[in-house]
């Protein structure tokens, strides 16, 4: 089992581009988003901000929505 925390490096993951992504796996969903030096406020955002949640399906592929408190909608793809 992993443990991601808001905030903190995650050494396998150091120097992916930014962006979201959205996994499942047998013990649970993922939703990791990167971001190359996130701001304070960033961090707070997502760490104890409201979050909302969606989800949209075009042609077989899943997009996991997401708004962190302050940030804009960010949208991650998933295809079984």
């Amino acid at each position: 089992m992993y443990v991601y925390e808001v905030g903190q490096i995650i050494e396998e993951f150091r120097g992916r581009p930014e962006g979201v992504r959205f996994d499942m796996a047998d013990d649970g969903a993922t939703l990791l988003m990167f971001f190359s030096g996130p701001s304070k406020g960033e961090i707070e955002s997502i760490g104890k901000g409201k979050v909302q949640l969606g989800m949209f399906v075009k042609e077989d592929i899943i997009f996991i929505l997401s708004k962190f408190e302050n940030l804009p909608w960010m949208d991650a793809p998933y295809h079984v």
